[in-house]
């Protein structure tokens, strides 16, 4: 298996073990727009947007931190198959 295929394999691992997260979010933004909409207030329209953005800021730093995590683990397995 080529480091490409690693990588990759890597990347859909993490979003096959959080796609329920990916769900939760996108479940409550539509309760904040559809409340927003219904009572006429504004602050359930932004305040569901700056929950969606955070979460997937949030969401993207864990994606990096683990990605660099495997990342790392997968060029040691590299470099010694090469030294080797």
């Amino acid at each position: 298996m080529s480091v490409e295929e690693k990588i990759e394999e890597c990347r859909s691992e993490w979003l096959r073990k959080n796609k329920i997260f990916y769900i939760i979010v996108g479940i409550i933004y539509v309760i904040t727009d559809f409340l927003g909409y219904f009572t006429d207030n504004m602050l359930f329209f932004v305040g569901g947007v700056i929950f969606v953005a955070a979460a997937f800021l949030f969401l993207n730093y864990k994606i990096n931190k683990y990605l660099g995590k495997r990342l790392d683990e997968i060029r040691v397995e590299a470099l010694s198959e090469n030294h080797n």
